[in-house]
């Protein structure tokens, strides 16, 4: 049953993330992420509004994994999510919307979730990414 939880609330956190990364507001990233994670998102999100970019990813997986992994940063944190696939990520400029590149990666990340008050939160972030077009 937790794992089934731990799953749905990844989904619905990245989903958030995503909205963040498309409009480059990050106001919602504390439902979504905590830690290491939130910190990344905020210094990603401030370097595409210094470039005048957004990011949009449209991710398409192929396997996911939910299990107990230490978090390598912080051992408290052992519910643990594996996400493969592909996804293509498209840069747009955030003053008139046009496309500036395209790329299409292969993805193998992991994501650590912990507990606040009742939703798993996104933690940590291991990426291992490898670029296939673009």
């Amino acid at each position: 049953a937790t794992a089934a939880k731990v799953k749905s609330d990844l989904v619905a956190d990245g989903q958030i993330e995503l909205q963040a990364t498309r409009t480059g507001d990050g106001s919602h990233l504390t439902e979504a992420d905590a830690g290491n994670n939130l910190a990344r998102l905020k210094s990603v999100l401030a370097r595409n509004a210094a470039g005048g970019v957004t990011e949009d990813f449209t991710n398409q997986l192929s396997k996911v994994t939910v299990g107990k992994l230490v978090d390598p940063n912080d051992r408290t944190v052992t519910w643990c999510v594996e996400e493969i696939g592909t996804s293509r990520i498209t840069y747009s400029r955030t003053s008139d919307g046009s496309v500036v590149s395209q790329q299409l990666i292969k993805f193998d990340d992991r994501f650590w979730l912990v507990d606040q008050g009742g939703h798993y939160l996104i933690t940590d972030v291991q990426v291992a990414t490898q670029v296939v077009a673009g």
